[in-house]
């Protein structure tokens, strides 16, 4: 991260958080795409790949999206002379989990949809139905083992997003959009491409109890 970016020779690859602004990130990026071309050929990593567009050697996007970005480095950057450019969005990890028990309740359309979720107390589903145990912590620190999170590993996983992430904060939202384009080579000022709530689903505002922090931080 400390070499000035170059877009004519690099791919921004844009890790994917569930329920943490990737989808606005992605709608922004299409509509860049529409009005400059300079970011062209948004893709999904997935949909790279099933389209043929990686294996067939013809691909040359400028951004791709992705909740594993470390297959799409080892698929896109093997034998070329390009180098990806790492972009993440961030969210509040008590925030993200609460959007995200709201979010399975309704999103029929996800293969995580929950409907028998509906009426659950959240500090219910907390304790005894969320799986999500620290795993992003563990994949920026290399823990493929899943092993329980500690110390170390999260040292390591700050580590990494120092050293190799372009940073947003979903809290900061128009902030980072212009810190991606900037990074990507594309002044979006005056191109219209307003920000809007892709994939948002409102919801309760809960009240973070002692309780419900802990918790949540566990995992």
């Amino acid at each position: 991260i400390s070499e000035d970016p170059d877009p004519s020779k690099e791919t921004s690859i844009f890790w994917h958080i569930p329920k943490s602004g990737g989808t606005t990130a992605k709608s922004v990026a299409h509509c860049l795409d529409k009005a400059t071309h300079v970011a062209s050929d948004v893709f999904s990593w997935e949909g790279a790949w099933e389209d043929g567009a990686i294996t067939s050697g013809k691909w040359a996007g400028d951004v791709v999206f992705s909740s594993m970005p470390s297959h799409a480095v080892m698929g896109l950057f093997q034998g070329t002379h390009r180098k990806g450019r790492m972009l993440a969005m961030f969210r509040h990890p008590i925030d993200r989990l609460i959007s995200k028990f709201y979010y399975i309740q309704v999103a029929t359309w996800e293969n995580s949809y929950r409907p028998d979720l509906r009426g659950m107390d959240i500090v219910d589903w907390a304790t005894d139905v969320n799986v999500d145990d620290n795993h992003l912590v563990n994949r920026l620190a290399g823990n493929l083992n899943r092993k329980m999170a500690d110390e170390g590993q999260l040292q390591l996983a700050m580590a990494t997003v120092r050293k190799y992430f372009i940073v947003g904060l979903m809290s900061e939202m128009d902030e980072s959009i212009r810190r991606f384009n900037k990074v990507m080579g594309i002044d979006g000022s005056d191109l219209g491409c307003a920000l809007g709530h892709s994939n948002s689903n409102s919801h309760p505002k809960v009240s973070c109890s002692l309780s419900l922090i802990l918790v949540l931080n566990d995992l």
